[in-house]
C-alpha cells in the first residue's frame, strides 16, 4: 500500500441545494450559499461521507489518504447528497505523486473534482456518458 499525504485540510463543503441553483449562471454565485458539512477531520468520517476507494484517515484535523494499488483506482471519497450546483472548498498538499476524487452522490453518481499534480478537473456524472465540464492546469507543488 502507498501512502499519499494528500489532504491538508477540507476547509468546507458548501452545497447548493436543488431549490436554490440558478441555471443563468451555473458556475458562479452571487449570493452566500448553505453550507451542508464541515468535517472538522478530528473524528472518523461518517453518514452521509463515504469512502468508496483508498483509506481516508481523519488525525488532528488533518485528512490522511492512502492509495491502494490493488483496487488499481485512485482514492475516492463521496459525500452522498444530490444537488445541481455546489461550490467545494479544499485545502490539501501532496507529500508525494497521485490523484484524489471527491464526489458528491445520491441516488446515483452525481459529480466529482479529481486533483492531481497537474491540476484538476469537474466532471457531471448524473448523465451518460459522463463528462467532463471543466479543468484547471495547473502544476501542484
Amino acid at each position: 500500500m502507498t501512502t499519499i499525504r494528500a489532504l491538508a485540510a477540507l476547509v468546507g463543503f458548501a452545497l447548493l441545494s436543488p431549490a436554490l441553483a440558478e441555471e443563468t449562471k451555473p458556475l458562479l454565485n452571487e449570493k452566500t450559499l448553505p453550507v451542508l458539512a464541515t468535517p472538522n477531520f478530528k473524528d472518523p468520517l461518517t453518514n452521509p461521507w463515504s469512502v468508496a476507494k483508498g483509506i481516508w484517515t481523519p488525525k488532528d484535523g488533518v485528512l490522511e489518504i492512502a492509495d491502494i494499488p490493488a483496487e488499481k483506482h485512485i482514492p475516492v471519497l463521496h459525500h452522498k447528497i444530490g444537488l445541481k450546483s455546489a461550490v467545494i472548498e479544499c485545502e490539501f498538499r501532496f507529500d508525494g505523486p497521485g490523484s484524489f476524487l471527491i464526489g458528491c452522490d445520491s441516488d446515483k453518481h452525481v459529480g466529482r473534482v479529481v486533483i492531481n499534480a497537474t491540476g484538476l478537473s469537474i466532471a457531471e456524472d448524473s448523465v451518460k456518458p459522463s463528462h467532463t465540464i471543466a479543468k484547471l492546469p495547473m502544476p501542484v507543488k
